[in-house]
């Protein structure tokens, strides 16, 4: 979020004055991964082998054998930094990529191409300032300079923008129609685009996917075998496809970390100081090893004076459990 600082203002039956703040707009963080960066991102540990393999699927990807790249896990064990350390890293082989990201949110199920108008957006390069004159203009200068049979393609795109041209034909179609023909225009777009340059197309979170996205994906699914793409997707295990019989699909299962990398993680979020020693075995039993659970436990006895950089022995401890959710922390009573 954005907010203007409006200084000390004094609060009935406060002795002093507190700091105020006025909302002023919405921030660019939307997920949990951008507020962890915006932050400052602590060590990444113990995910060697399921970099290896996205790497791997990358290169095949890259010589026109599109490949397609589930990571499934529970909330918090580093399904979105598994994916931003391959994107960010210079793991991804060859360079010279186009990346596309999109992600679903919890409320988004029932708002057609939700995280598909984010992907189009950024492909598109649209932002927030773009009036629907700039959309426009940006869309088809886009896709007749990619191709300029993509021409009918242009009404379908737009109306998934939700900027559609009045008069407009593709708009008095029948809804099937109209879906069928703003699937098949998407899918044109990225296979075509991707013979100019290898796409990496990153949609996150599928448990919370809407109709009209998952129907893009399954067909997009069906034509990666020759495309230069790389299609990487992430969920929870109660998320259900139908790629798992794709001779180019790989599934990688990503577990809370075992303890030598949860007592690395723990070491970069602590310090090397030996009073820390005894928190480590405490915090890792308490949050199983989940990465997210591990770092917010750490921040939350910080935040809190339960624990500091030159102190953080803890004593006295209510008797171990695992967080409740993503924001639980460890409750500690200090000596």
């Amino acid at each position: 979020m954005q907010i203007r600082p409006l200084g000390p203002i004094p609060v009935k039956g406060l002795a002093a004055p507190i700091e105020a703040f006025e909302l002023t707009g919405a921030g660019a963080v939307r997920t949990r991964l951008q507020a962890a960066r915006a932050r400052g991102f602590r060590s990444f540990v113990g995910r060697d082998a399921e970099m290896d393999q996205i790497r791997q699927a990358a290169a095949q990807a890259r010589q026109g054998r599109g490949q397609l790249v589930a990571v499934v896990g529970e909330a918090g064990v580093g399904k979105s930094r598994l994916f931003y350390e391959f994107i960010h890293s210079h793991h991804v082989p060859g360079g010279g990529w186009r990346v596309l990201e999109a992600s679903s949110v919890s409320y988004g199920k029932a708002t057609p191409f939700l995280p598909l108008a984010e992907l189009l957006r950024g492909y598109f390069r649209i932002d927030d300032r773009d009036d629907l004159r700039a959309v426009r203009a940006k869309v088809t200068g886009t896709l007749l300079t990619l191709d300029r049979a993509l021409e009918d393609a242009v009404p379908a795109v737009l109306w998934i923008l939700d900027v559609p041209e009045p008069g407009e034909a593709f708009l008095r179609l029948e809804p099937p129609q109209r879906r069928r023909r703003a699937i098949e225009s998407v899918k044109r777009v990225l296979l075509r685009e991707s013979q100019v340059q290898p796409l990496l197309l990153l949609f996150e979170d599928l448990h919370w996917i809407d109709t009209e996205t998952q129907a893009v994906l399954d067909t997009l699914a069906e034509s990666l075998g020759s495309a230069a793409v790389l299609l990487a997707v992430s969920y929870r295990p109660e998320y259900r496809h139908g790629w798992g019989s794709k001779t180019y699909y790989r599934q990688l299962r990503v577990d809370p970390l075992p303890p030598q990398s949860a007592d690395a993680l723990l070491r970069a979020l602590l310090g090397a100081d030996p009073s820390t020693t005894p928190l480590a075995p405490l915090l890792i039993s308490r949050t199983e090893g989940n990465p997210l659970f591990l770092e917010e436990s750490v921040r939350t006895l910080v935040e809190t004076g339960a624990a500091s950089p030159a102190r953080r022995r803890p004593s006295r401890c209510r008797p171990p459990c695992r967080p409740s959710s993503p924001r639980a922390s460890i409750a500690c009573v200090r000596s």
